[in-house]
């Protein structure tokens, strides 16, 4: 309880109450005593804060959206974060929406395509309809046709038969009238029964068909890896002696049928211990040989096909021929496995005897055996893969001959048929030309070797990468080769001595080849002009003085008698010449109007050691390249004193 004081006055602070007691004076909710003074004063809030009149309590001042209070400043600013999880659901929203969009585009699209389907379905039904009506009314015509072809069937076995039964009736009449004419003529038959035994007593002299084909079973047998036993294969004892009779010939020679398609070399080696044999090499010692060679089984259905051994081959189109045979594209594989192919080139002769045919054979794998593995990236022969013959009637000897070699694609004629070749095509057949030069220094070398039957026609080539060719020297049948004593050999059944009536011409080969294509009608028609070009300037210095010694023909049928050596064939000057041409960088020019012409007609002026220029085709092309003011007579004297022509054209040509 307050004191009570009788004065009327209070201390500093307070008031008298009704009760007359001294008490702290009341205030306003938003004011606050100070009880020193005893007055009220309004409340103080922070910088932040609003004063509420009717609580008297401070409270924080209110921002708007996006904004916060500053209680430094009492300011508000923007809220970063709050903007922040705005853009955020903003952002929401708007994917929300948009995927709501495309999933109605993409319902949109799944009731047009299911509408769609629909609709297809639809059509794909009538179109099954239709056809399933076309194809009953299909088989209804074909059982009606086929009803139709049955009742004519029918009928055609009514009238065969009718006309059966008259040839029946027919031929009992013939009977009984045969038999009345047999009684005439008794005389006749006996004349007859005569002639047929003399008929037979002919047939049995020529019975050697039993022989030989028992031959070509005992042949086939051998060949065979699997085959029976020989009491197996062979039952009658006729057969039985025949085969002991060739088992012995084939044991006398040192050969079997297998040799012929295994390794050449390894038949070379056996050749050649044969060819030691004392005695003569006379027709049945050939014909004994011929008899081991394997016999090629043609296929009953495809007439290009062969079976030899456990092996098949088969013939394709022609790259070459001769006057013996031709050259085919062929495949070989083993039997019963026709995807493993190998590319082969066949040689198939046929106008050839057995003696003609087993010296190409041994004059071919004496180069191929003697030089392998030293042929480099030049020129070679080819490999034989396999020797083997079948019978034919076409043949005059009766049977065809069939070498099977590595795969060719052309022969030397096919260079020059290229109308459209590349400009590096003449290099091309450049570097042929030095690679058959390279190789017939190689081969004359190690074994005196002259083909001398060296024409375009005999040599082959094969597509190489980089536009380039491998050059091929095949038909060995007039080729001759030296033997370790000394002599010639040409024939197996002949050597003849080096003095008398042969002369080795390293020249002779690559004269006769040079010739061959420039004389011939395919280089003439088809050559571009830079290999004519090429070819007059290989020439050009070499070229015979006498018209007959430049022809082809005389060439190779009297050279061996006149024994005459053109150093300027010989290999080393064709090599030099042809490495010469492809380093010359003025080979590249074009030429124009270039008369077509033969090398034999270059003559030697009367009293002249040298050819005459101005008669020559080459010269009237050079007067057509001629700069005006030089004269004829300058040409003739720089011809003679130099026979290069590119020299020649570099110097007279204009500059530039």
């Amino acid at each position: 309880m307050p004191r009570l004081i009788n004065t009327t006055k209070c201390p500093d602070g307070k008031i008298l109450n009704n009760k007359l007691c001294c008490v702290y004076r009341k205030c306003e909710k938003n004011q606050v005593l100070n009880k020193t003074t005893g007055k009220c004063k309004t409340r103080k809030c922070k910088i932040y804060q609003n004063l509420d009149n009717k609580t008297g309590k401070c409270v924080t001042k209110k921002c708007k959206k996006l904004q916060k209070m500053n209680k430094k400043t009492g300011l508000c600013i923007p809220d970063k974060k709050a903007i922040k999880e705005k853009e955020k659901k903003e952002k929401e929203k708007l994917i929300e929406k948009e995927r709501k969009e495309q999933e109605k585009i993409a319902e949109k699209e799944r009731k047009r395509l299911e509408k769609e389907r629909i609709k297809q379905e639809k059509i794909a039904e009538k179109e099954r309809k239709r056809l399933e009506k076309e194809r009953i009314k299909q088989e209804k015509i074909a059982e009606k046709e086929r009803k139709r072809l049955e009742k004519e069937r029918i009928k055609q076995e009514k009238i065969a038969e009718k006309e059966r039964k008259k040839r029946i009736i027919k031929k009992k009449k013939t009977v009984k009238k045969i038999k009345v004419k047999k009684l005439k003529k008794i005389k006749v038959k006996k004349l007859k029964k005569i002639k047929i035994t003399k008929k037979k007593s002919l047939t049995k002299k020529k019975s050697l068909t039993k022989k030989q084909s028992t031959l070509s079973r005992f042949k086939d047998w051998m060949i065979k890896v699997d085959s029976p036993s020989l009491s197996v294969a062979f039952k009658t004892k006729k057969e039985i002696t025949n085969v002991m009779k060739i088992q012995h010939d084939f044991n006398a020679l040192g050969i079997k049928p297998n040799d012929w398609i295994n390794d050449p070399c390894y038949l070379l080696n056996n050749l050649k211990k044969k060819l030691k044999y004392k005695g003569k090499w006379n027709n049945t010692l050939i014909k004994k040989l011929d008899n081991t060679i394997p016999e090629a089984v043609r296929d009953s259905n495809v007439m290009s096909k062969f079976r030899l051994g456990g092996d098949e081959f088969q013939f394709g189109s022609e790259i070459g021929s001769g006057s013996f045979g031709a050259i085919y594209s062929g495949k070989t594989w083993q039997k019963g496995k026709s995807l493993n192919k190998t590319n082969i080139a066949i040689k198939s002769l046929h106008e050839i005897n057995p003696l003609e045919f087993f010296t190409e054979v041994m004059i071919q794998n004496e180069l191929f055996c003697g030089m392998r593995g030293q042929w480099g990236n030049g020129a070679r022969i080819p490999k034989i893969y396999f020797i083997t013959k079948y019978r034919s009637s076409r043949s005059t000897t009766g049977w065809k001959y069939i070498i099977g070699m590595e795969p060719l694609d052309g022969d030397g004629g096919d260079l020059f048929k290229k109308k459209k070749a590349s400009g590096g095509h003449y290099k091309s057949f450049l570097k042929g030309l030095r690679d058959l030069a390279i190789l017939l220094k190689k081969l004359q070398t190690k074994f005196k070797f002259m083909h001398r039957d060296f024409h375009a026609g005999n040599v082959m080539y094969k597509k190489i990468p980089g536009n380039n060719y491998r050059m091929y020297i095949i038909d060995f049948g007039m080729s001759t080769i030296e033997t370790s004593k000394g002599k010639w050999l040409n024939r197996i059944t002949q050597t003849f001595h080096y003095k008398k009536n042969f002369r080795f011409n390293p020249s002779h080969d690559l004269r006769m080849l040079i010739l061959s294509i420039f004389s011939s009608t395919n280089f003439r028609t088809y050559a571009q002009a830079e290999l004519k070009l090429l070819f007059c300037s290989i020439l050009i210095g070499i070229l015979r003085y006498n018209r007959m010694d430049n022809d082809v023909l005389f060439w190779n049928s009297y050279s061996d008698m006149i024994h005459v050596n053109d150093e300027g064939f010989h290999p080393d000057n064709i090599i030099n010449r042809t490495n010469g041409l492809l380093n010359d960088k003025l080979f590249s020019m074009k030429i124009y109007n270039f008369k077509k012409t033969k090398p034999d007609e270059y003559e030697r002026p009367g009293g002249v050691s040298k050819y005459n220029a101005k008669n020559s085709d080459l010269f009237n092309y050079i007067d057509q390249i001629l700069p005006t003011g030089q004269t004829l007579g300058y040409v003739e004297q720089h011809v003679a004193k130099n026979s290069d022509l590119f020299n020649y054209i570099d110097q007279i040509l204009p500059t530039g």
